[in-house]
């Protein structure tokens, strides 16, 4: 190779790299401060230490919390926690990885002031009290409502 050419190649292949870097940098820093639903699972599973979560119950949850744009940098930040040391056992953001995991448990979310029921049946703290109280029910009316007759309009 002659050297005018090696020059050339060792010209543009430094324009490529420094363009690629320019990009890699402006993707990395232009990303907005909200997470996927996969992260936000993620970041669920680590701080509840349950890997088969509801991916229904976790989209509410997760579009609950996104109404609030505070909450959304501290879920980016406990998610840079969990993807450089792979736990969140940091007293950072505690308030936040307590509002997640109530939410998972409870299957309740406070939005915007208002409790919201994200789920009922899926809820975790059914999983954690397995076996020891009866299963959750839905009431099928007032009490006593078994002993009225049927209402024959509805049948």
């Amino acid at each position: 190779m002659k050297r005018r050419n090696f020059i050339k190649v060792s010209i543009r292949t430094g324009v490529v790299l420094v363009g690629i870097s320019i990009v890699k940098y402006f993707y990395l820093f232009s990303r907005s401060a909200r997470l996927t639903l996969i992260e936000f699972l993620t970041v669920s599973q680590v701080l509840t230490g349950k890997n088969d979560l509801n991916q229904t119950v976790g989209k509410k949850i997760y579009e609950l919390f996104s109404l609030d744009p505070q909450f959304q940098t501290c879920l980016e930040s406990i998610y840079r926690e969990i993807r450089s040391s792979g736990k969140a056992t940091s007293r950072e953001h505690y308030d936040a990885k307590l509002k997640i995991i109530s939410a998972w448990y409870t299957g309740i979310v406070l939005s915007q002031g208002e409790w919201v029921r994200v789920t009922y049946f899926d809820a975790l703290m059914y999983r954690a009290l397995k076996r020891t109280i009866n299963p959750p029910t839905v009431c099928g009316g007032q009490i006593g409502y078994w002993a009225l007759p049927p209402d024959r309009k509805n049948l």
